[in-house]
C-alpha cells in the first residue's frame, strides 16, 4: 500500500515550527529518502531545518520518500515531529531507485533538490545553500548566457571534495568555485551517491535531461545513473572554503550506523 499526499493533521506539536508552511513558491526542495532509520532521519531533518530557519533566507519545502516501516510509526516519528510539505509512504522496501525518482520527479516542486538520505547531516557553513543555488541557477539558466552554456553543471558536490585536479576558480555571483570534467570526477572522491542520494544540491533541469533512475541494472541504481550523467556531458561544482580556492566547503556529514536502504526489488 503506497501513500502519495500533502500532510493534513489535526494539531500536531511540531518539534520545530517553520517561518512560512506550507511555502507555496520554494527555490530549495530538501528531499529525505528514508527507510525505517527514523531517530537518524529526525536528527537530518532538525538540523537542516534548525539551519534554515536561523539562518536562511531561501524559500523551502521538505518532501519525504519512507518506505519499509510502518505508517504509525512513521506519523508519530517524524510527520507529527516536522512541518512536511510532500511525502510518500511504502511499507515495503522498493530501493533508492523507487525512492529517487518520487522525490525528484513526483513530490519535489522547486528548482534546486538537496538531496539527502537519512543520514547525511547538515553541517554547512552560513550561505552554503544560497551559493549552490546561485551556481546552479547560473548555469541552468533558461535561455543560457554566453558564460553559462559554456558548462553543464548538474549540481554541486556537499560530502565529496572533486579535486584529484584543481580546475580553474570560477566566480558566479561572487561565489568562487570550480567546475570538474568528467574523468575529474570519476574516481573515489566523488562517490556515486553523490549524484543522488548523498548530499548534493542538485538542479531539476539537469535532472529532467538525464531522466529517470533504472531500478533494476548490472551496474546498480547509482552508479548506472552516474554513468548516464557522465555520458550527457554533465560535471558538478564544488565550493572552496576561501577565496584563493584553499579547501573547500563541505555540507554534510555522514552518520549512518550501518543499516542501509538496501537494494532495488
Amino acid at each position: 500500500l503506497i501513500a502519495i499526499q500533502s500532510k493534513k493533521f489535526q494539531k500536531p506539536s511540531y518539534k520545530i515550527k517553520r517561518k512560512i508552511f506550507p511555502q507555496n513558491d520554494p527555490q530549495m526542495c530538501a528531499a529525505f529518502l528514508s527507510c525505517n532509520r527514523h531517530d537518524l532521519l529526525m536528527q537530518t531533518i532538525e538540523t537542516l531545518v534548525t539551519h534554515m530557519e536561523n539562518n536562511s533566507t531561501v524559500p523551502y519545502e521538505i518532501s519525504i520518500v519512507e518506505q519499509c516501516s510502518t505508517f504509525k510509526d512513521f506519523e508519530q516519528n517524524i510527520l507529527n515531529n516536522f512541518e512536511v510539505e510532500h511525502y510518500a509512504f511504502k511499507q515495503v522496501n522498493t530501493g533508492i531507485g523507487y525512492g529517487l525518482n518520487t522525490l525528484f520527479f513526483g513530490l519535489c516542486t522547486a528548482p534546486n533538490i538537496f538531496s539527502l538520505e537519512d543520514d547525511w547531516k547538515f553541517i554547512g557553513p552560513n550561505r552554503w545553500i544560497e551559493r549552490a543555488i546561485d551556481i546552479l541557477n547560473f548555469y541552468n539558466s533558461d535561455p543560457p548566457t554566453d558564460t553559462s552554456s559554456k558548462y553543464k553543471v548538474i549540481g554541486v558536490f556537499g560530502a565529496y571534495n572533486a579535486g584529484r585536479q584543481s580546475p580553474p576558480l570560477l566566480t558566479t555571483k561572487g561565489t568562487v568555485h570550480r567546475v570538474y570534467l568528467p574523468e575529474e570526477m570519476d574516481h573515489e572522491n566523488a562517490a556515486i551517491y553523490s549524484f543522488c542520494n548523498g548530499g548534493s544540491m542538485i538542479h531539476i533541469n539537469a535532472l529532467k535531461a538525464i531522466g529517470t533512475q533504472v531500478r533494476q541494472t548490472p551496474l546498480g541504481t547509482e552508479r548506472e545513473f552516474k554513468e548516464r550523467i557522465l555520458a550527457a556531458g554533465y560535471r558538478m561544482a564544488s565550493m572552496p572554503s576561501t577565496q584563493d580556492g584553499n579547501g573547500w566547503d563541505k555540507a554534510v556529514i555522514h552518520i549512518g550506523d550501518g543499516r542501509h536502504l538496501g537494494g532495488n526489488k
